[in-house]
């Protein structure tokens, strides 16, 4: 698994929930709920159905907002 510096230079064209959650701070469960949401567009790959976010998706959503308080 690669480590996420910048969305922008980053080499490959997808990432994990887990890669995408850690570049921005927040939880895997948050990213999983806005896929759920149909508010990010993944890719779901092979048979063991594993869940890839392209990476212009990602630039395109942004980072989540964090409830705050």
């Amino acid at each position: 698994m690669s480590r996420i510096l910048d969305l922008n230079r980053h080499n490959e064209p997808y990432v994990s929930v887990a890669e995408l959650a850690r570049y921005w701070g927040v939880s895997d469960d948050m990213i999983r709920r806005d896929i759920e949401k149909g508010a990010l567009k993944v890719m779901v790959v092979g048979s063991s159905r594993m869940i890839r976010i392209p990476i212009a998706e990602a630039r395109r959503y942004g980072r989540p907002r964090t409830k705050t308080g």
